[in-house]
């Protein structure tokens, strides 16, 4: 199994490894795409890592609330067809949404835009 990790501006987020999640919140349930990477349709060599398919910007529709991924994470599932499963770790638009403080981030499976999690990050 190979994993890589990408990340994006310059912050770098250091999770704890089973990521310390936070408890008893909600998590927002639709998450739409606001902008993706320009690269994440390019066809690429077999040997160039993978481009992240997380988008760059979501938003929840119901509430409104913007998030801009800060980091992301490519496993390869299928080594034939180098296919990849995406995680995304985002940073809230406005800190106290979703009752996210200014350095946790929503874990959200970018194949599906679903969010998992709201993490801490490690110590």
């Amino acid at each position: 199994m190979t994993f890589r990790s990408h990340l994006i501006g310059v912050a770098l987020l250091v999770l704890s490894p089973a990521g310390a999640p936070a408890q008893g919140r909600a998590l927002p349930d639709s998450l739409i795409v606001l902008e993706r990477h320009p690269a994440a349709n390019v066809a690429q060599l077999a040997s160039e890592p993978p481009i992240s398919q997380c988008a760059l910007r979501l938003r929840n529709e119901a509430s409104g609330t913007e998030f801009q991924l800060r980091k992301s994470d490519e496993v390869l599932v299928d080594s034939q067809t180098r296919r990849y499963h995406s995680t995304g770790y985002y940073r809230v638009s406005r800190p106290g949404l979703f009752k996210m403080a200014e350095d946790e981030v929503l874990k959200v499976d970018c194949d599906t835009h679903t969010a998992i999690a709201i993490l801490k990050p490690g110590a």
